[in-house]
């Protein structure tokens, strides 16, 4: 006979995979930017059904892991216009378009 504490401790783990919703929540980020990592291929996850898609627990240890080692990334400055007349930086008058 099996220990019945055996599988009542199974049931406590996390399980192996989790639902879109779950994994957005525990990866804190929001549910369509998994949309967009899942399409793009950066997740990558397992179809169950035609309706079912679980992720992986290990997908949220890695891309961790990536984030960790990433630099972090620049905010992009929006290019500066100049009207007519103006100078930019370096004194040269800017270029007719």
């Amino acid at each position: 006979m099996s220990d019945p504490s055996s599988s009542d401790k199974r049931r406590q783990q996390d399980p192996v995979y989790l639902s879109q919703g779950r994994f957005a929540q525990r990866a804190d980020i929001s549910r369509q930017t998994l949309w967009r990592w899942l399409k793009s291929g950066y997740v990558r996850s397992t179809k169950f059904s035609p309706t079912i898609i679980r992720i992986h627990v290990s997908e949220l240890d890695r891309i961790a892991q990536e984030s960790e080692h990433e630099p972090s990334r620049k905010r992009r400055k929006p290019d500066k216009r100049l009207s007519a007349g103006q100078q930019d930086d370096e004194g040269d008058p800017p270029e007719p378009d």
